[in-house]
C-alpha cells in the first residue's frame, strides 16, 4: 500500500448532506462499506477470498465510541458513502457499488479534508492499496501525492544441496 498526503488548500465545494455518523445509520453504513470493500477486494485481486463482513455488536459499540469521527453521506434518504477520520488519517471510504463513478467519492474525500484542515490536526492522509487503480487515480486528481510505497515480495530459493 501507499501513503498519500494532501498538501492543499481547503476545497471549494458545495454544502453535502453528510452527517456525523448516528447509531440508527450502522446497518446500512457497516453493510454497504463491507461490500464495497468486499467488491473491491475482488475486482482488484487483492483478497480473492475476500467475504463481505457482517455487523455484529461489537463493531457497533466501536462505531458508537467514534461516532464523532465518522462521517456518514446520505442521497434521497439513502445511505451512498461513509468514511472515518483517525487524527489527520482519511480511513476507510466507501461508496454504495450502485453510485460509485458518478463522483460522490471525491466529494466525500474533499469534505473530509476541508473537516481534517479546518481541525488544524495536521496534513490529511490516507493509505491506498496500490492495487485499487480506482481510488489510486481520484486520490491522485484530488492532488494528493503518493509519499511512502510499501511493497512486499517473496522470493522462493530453490532447495539446493550445496557442491
Amino acid at each position: 500500500s501507499s501513503v498519500f498526503y494532501y498538501r492543499g488548500e481547503k476545497f471549494d465545494i458545495p454544502e453535502l448532506p453528510i452527517h456525523k455518523h448516528r447509531d440508527e445509520d450502522f446497518l446500512e453504513a457497516f453493510t454497504m462499506s463491507s461490500e464495497a470493500f468486499h467488491i473491491m477486494r475482488m475486482e482488484t485481486g487483492h483478497d480473492p477470498n475476500s467475504v463481505a463482513y457482517e455487523p455484529d455488536e461489537e463493531m457497533r459499540q466501536v462505531c458508537l465510541k467514534t461516532a464523532d469521527e465518522r462521517y456518514v453521506y446520505v442521497q434521497d434518504g439513502e445511505i451512498v458513502g461513509c468514511a472515518h477520520i483517525d487524527g489527520a488519517e482519511i480511513d476507510n471510504v466507501a461508496i454504495k457499488i450502485s453510485h460509485q463513478g458518478k463522483g460522490l467519492g471525491k466529494l466525500l474525500v474533499k469534505y473530509l479534508v476541508n473537516e481534517i484542515l479546518d481541525k488544524k490536526i495536521g496534513e490529511p492522509f490516507l493509505f491506498c492499496l496500490t492495487v485499487n487503480k480506482k481510488a489510486w487515480h481520484m486520490y491522485e486528481a484530488l492532488g494528493f501525492e503518493e509519499v511512502v510505497c510499501n511493497a512486499y515480495a517473496v522470493k522462493k530459493i530453490a532447495d539446493e544441496e550445496p557442491s
